[in-house]
């Protein structure tokens, strides 16, 4: 009797163990843990492995999704590098004789203008030079003043000494003209005038003072002159193009009134 109940007793324990706890949780295969209110179940090993390879083979994937347009973009900009270097040596190639012929038409033009401007300043100045002189003779091609002016044009001096302002000027190549208004058509334009005999029986519009005549009403110096008919010639030099003809002739004239006798 004694013996029956001592088994009992001994046997009660081990049934308590293996029954479930009151408000426990079964976790998957019947594992359990704790009896605190934070209590969970651990799955199982394998579906672990699957959940873990799936995680790395997503990081995986988004890294190359990530990165691959990088490589993409890093390669076109490579090779576009590339090209766009090879672009431009060619461009430079084709432009550079373009350029420097632009260049070279711009110096030539720059220094037919400049010769120009010379020649036109130092015009005036002879042509004021004879515009204030008295008792200049213009039918007498060998008055000191008609004979000087030249040279003070060309030399800017009376003496002839020194260079010309623009290389390949020379005294011969001035022309000066005397012109007056027609005293019949005082509204027209100034002709050269006559050298005929002037006074009171002549011509009044004689330029002629040794013989009656008086002084113009304007003078006129120009570059048409027997050396050079056509005007002051400028050579124009282009590299590697030849121009036919390659000569610009540059006509210039200057008009003062005059104010001496």
């Amino acid at each position: 009797m004694v013996g029956r109940k001592a088994k009992e007793r001994s046997q009660e324990p081990r049934a308590n163990s293996q029954a479930p706890m009151a408000g426990s949780k079964p976790g998957i295969r019947g594992l359990e843990f704790g009896e605190s209110e934070s209590r969970f179940a651990i799955p199982d090993s394998r579906l672990c492995h699957w959940l873990v390879a799936f995680g790395s083979w997503l990081l995986a994937l988004g890294s190359w999704l990530f990165t691959a347009p990088l490589h993409l973009f890093a390669r076109n900009c490579y090779s576009r590098k590339s090209a766009q270097r090879g672009q431009a040596a060619m461009e430079m190639a084709l432009l550079t004789p373009v350029m420097m012929l632009l260049m070279f038409a711009v110096f030539q033009l720059a220094r037919v203008f400049y010769t120009y401007h010379t020649l036109q300043k130092a015009f005036r100045g002879g042509a004021g030079m004879l515009a204030r002189s008295s008792t200049v003779n213009y039918c007498d091609p060998a008055d000191p003043t008609l004979v000087n002016a030249p040279n003070f044009i060309v030399y800017g001096n009376l003496a002839a000494t020194g260079d010309p302002v623009a290389q390949g000027l020379t005294p011969d190549m001035i022309n000066i003209v005397a012109e007056r208004v027609p005293s019949v058509s005082p509204g027209s334009s100034p002709g050269p005038c006559p050298c005929d005999a002037g006074g009171v029986s002549g011509d009044p519009d004689s330029c002629d003072i040794s013989n009656g005549g008086r002084a113009p009403d304007f003078v006129v110096v120009n570059n048409s002159g027997a050396s050079a008919p056509m005007g002051f010639p400028v050579n124009v030099l282009f590299p590697f193009v030849a121009l036919t003809p390659n000569t610009i002739n540059l006509q210039v004239s200057v008009r003062m009134a005059v104010t001496g006798d």
